[in-house]
């Protein structure tokens, strides 16, 4: 189980009904299959239970999370309390207790619009995030018409705000049919012409230096949960920035992002040839031959052969590591031959062809060929 949801801040209210339904036995849809205990519980026993400490994998912390769930609608009261008056942390894990537990949240819902609405002309750093998380909040329980109350968001003056408002403002109606486009419908000559600023993707795409600044998560989550849709946008990136930075976040943000990723990784191969050859930038190989070997197959690999006889030394390490991962036939005779090229080179280099090539004949061995 991955028990870092439970008191990481965004982790918590971005992933929490899988992963906690996961611990309790639930289905993640906000109906765990617990029985309520015997007795009422106090405000006071409600909040000396909420967990508050910073170790992740505190085992008791994570059993007095479990138990609040349980509690369902019984304690819903005093956690919306928690969510007016506790600072973002604190709130973050209570909202995570709302979301879990198990009753009808059509109250509880109306509730978090009330909150943010009171809340939404602040302007503070975790007073926007506090936003953002009402809105993951509202979009995890809600319904397609609860898509009004994030709407008052779409003004705010932080982009972070108006960008998570408008995503999780469109998770609510997908609840009631989908905005998206039918599948296969091709783009107009206008949108065909946008570049990745044109986007509006691009308005909540990570771009701050700090990456363990919790908006800049709750940004990444959010482009990673839009899955195939986001697609496009993200490739516009990879295609047109050059900002190596912001490459490889776009394509870590594929990486995780669910869907049929078959032609991003026809794309990236693509892009891949033809920068490969006059690369300067050896950051932007690094992370389109990771996303390859990450996204793609055997069948992808020999896009990758090229990097053994590049110039630079990292990226025929970084090539063989990653003909190590997916390679199949071919790789293994391009890795012999590198073999042969690396006995006066670096210890590094050597060592990761050697590494390579068993890695493949293992591979290949136990696919019997």
């Amino acid at each position: 189980m991955e028990r870092t949801f439970l008191f990481a801040l965004l982790p918590l209210a971005l992933a929490a009904a899988p992963a906690c339904a996961a611990a309790s036995g639930g289905d993640g849809g906000g109906n765990a299959p617990c029985t309520m205990a015997a007795g009422e519980m106090s405000a006071a026993e409600v909040r000396e239970l909420l967990p508050k400490g910073p170790d992740v994998d505190d085992d008791r912390e994570i059993a007095n999370y479990r138990k609040l769930v349980a509690r369902g609608e019984s304690i819903c009261g005093v956690l919306l309390d928690i969510v007016r008056t506790e600072d973002t942390l604190v709130a973050s894990r209570a909202l995570g207790v709302l979301c879990e537990s198990r009753g009808d949240k059509r109250a509880v819902v109306a509730e978090l619009g009330k909150v943010l609405e009171e809340k939404r002309f602040r302007t503070g750093r975790k007073d926007e995030l506090m936003l953002m998380l009402l809105a993951k909040a509202i979009s995890d329980m809600g319904e397609e018409s609860d898509g009004q109350l994030l709407v008052p968001l779409f003004s705010h003056p932080s982009e972070d705000v108006r960008g998570a408002a408008r995503h999780f403002a469109a998770r609510l109606e997908g609840k009631g049919g989908g905005p998206d486009a039918p599948a296969g419908e091709e783009e107009s000559p206008a949108q065909a012409a946008k570049t990745y600023r044109d986007y509006p993707e691009w308005e909540i795409f990570p771009k701050g230096m700090d990456s363990e600044d919790d908006a800049e998560a709750m940004k990444y989550r959010c482009l990673a949960e839009r899955g195939e849709s986001a697609h496009a946008a993200l490739m516009a990136i990879v295609r047109e920035c050059d900002d190596s930075m912001f490459v490889g976040r776009a394509l870590s943000i594929l990486i995780e992002s669910q869907g049929d990723k078959r032609a991003v990784v026809a794309e990236l191969k693509k892009l891949f040839a033809q920068r490969l050859p006059d690369a300067e930038d050896e950051w932007e190989i690094y992370y389109m031959a990771n996303a390859i070997a990450e996204m793609g197959g055997e069948e992808d690999s020999e896009v990758l052969i090229p990097m053994l006889k590049h110039p630079g030394w990292i990226v025929r390490v970084n090539g063989a590591r990653f003909l190590g991962r997916i390679g199949g036939a071919k790789a293994l005779e391009a890795l012999k031959e590198a073999r042969q090229q690396a006995q006066d080179r670096n210890p590094t280099e050597r060592e990761a062809v050697e590494q390579a090539i068993a890695a493949v004949e293992k591979r290949l061995a136990e696919k019997g060929e």
